[in-house]
């Protein structure tokens, strides 16, 4: 099982109007949880897991990745 630190940057919008001078930024995240799933695209990440089901998972791009790093526990 692997627990891994994601930091990586998520799209931004707007619904309202607004100037057009205003820029709109995309936002840098943190995701720790646990690797339920990789493929060359994407990856999963859940924060509980039992024997049989994931639970509170997302999938990150990886092209929106900027680092993982992996948490090591004792």
């Amino acid at each position: 099982m692997k627990l891994l630190m994601v930091e990586w940057e998520d799209a931004c919008s707007c619904n309202q109007w607004e100037p057009r001078d205003i820029h709109i930024e995309i936002t840098p995240c943190i995701t720790v949880g646990i690797l339920t799933y990789e493929s060359e695209s994407e990856v999963e990440i859940s924060a509980s897991l039992n024997y049989r089901a994931k639970s509170n998972h997302m999938a990150i791009p990886k092209s929106c990745i900027k680092r993982i790093r992996r948490i090591y526990v004792r």
